[in-house]
């Protein structure tokens, strides 16, 4: 054996510390972060429907037992991030309670994500449209037109992930059956 420092990184997963083989504890990870980061998907669906607070950090949610199994059933089901499940909790297209896990296909989320974007578009649309024409040309207008296009681009966003994904997801998830 030679004494050359090895450079590697062990990561321990297992449920406690441990004493290794000499003078030193294995400990499973402090950060709940670096235990997604490193466990399976299958490990980490077990270890969510047991545990609520991987779980919530998870999918943003409490729930009892039975609806957290009904959640990652969904998932296995339309192979959903954890992302997606977040965002669709939150535009309201994911319908949990007790026994009932479902995504609400109803076409409202979509109209308003698009009357949203309209609205904002006609009204960062104009006033881009009306500086960029003036004669005169300043930093502030500028910066004006660059907050105007920021608004824009951010409603656009918000509605993607509030409103047009997760009404792809549940008509995914009703043409799946």
């Amino acid at each position: 054996m030679s004494n050359e420092p090895v450079n590697t990184v062990q990561l321990i997963t297992a449920p406690g510390v441990r004493a290794a083989q000499r003078d030193y504890l294995e400990m499973p990870p402090a950060s709940i972060r670096v235990l997604l980061a490193t466990s399976t998907e299958e490990e980490l669906q077990e270890d969510a429907a047991t545990n609520p607070y991987l779980f919530r950090h998870r999918f943003g949610v409490q729930l009892p037992r039975e609806a957290r199994d009904e959640v990652i059933a969904l998932v296995d089901k339309l192979q959903l991030t954890d992302d997606e499940v977040k965002w669709m909790r939150r535009g309201g297209a994911l319908r949990i309670g007790r026994g009932d896990v479902r995504p609400e296909s109803g076409h409202w989320g979509l109209a308003i994500g698009v009357f949203y974007l309209l609205a904002m578009a006609g009204f960062c649309g104009p006033s881009m449209l009306m500086i960029g024409l003036s004669a005169t040309s300043t930093p502030a207008a500028g910066f004006v037109s660059a907050i105007l296009a920021t608004l824009l681009v951010g409603t656009g966003w918000l509605c993607s992930k509030l409103f047009f994904t997760p009404w792809r997801i549940c008509r995914r998830a009703l043409t799946a059956g």
